[in-house]
């Protein structure tokens, strides 16, 4: 299905989802994905770590770990693309240009 759409994509099909998909508002969310990609495994793990009981699968618990952690994971890629990347990008801006 993704290999149908970038397919589609590339040819210059695709129309409205198209340019939903190639939005400006999706950049943001493109420079923190990498960063949350990282460290969401990191929260995980120190939660569960941390804990002394494993939790029981309950569906809704899953649920609302599922978006915290990601919502977790996000925002400290924010302060990571504040402390550490936009510097970066400053910094060869300034000396590439």
């Amino acid at each position: 299905m993704v290999c149908f759409l970038c397919f589609a994509f590339f040819a210059g099909h695709g129309g409205l989802f198209r340019r939903f998909l190639s939005a400006d508002f999706w950049v943001p969310f493109a420079r923190l994905t990498y960063a949350a990609y990282l460290y969401h495994p990191i929260i995980i793990i120190t939660y569960y770590s941390s804990r002394e009981v494993l939790p029981l699968y309950v569906t809704t618990e899953v649920v609302l770990y599922f978006f915290g952690f990601a919502s977790l994971a996000f925002v400290v890629s924010f302060f990571h693309f504040l402390l550490f990347e936009k510097p970066t990008m400053n910094l060869e801006a300034m000396f590439l240009h």
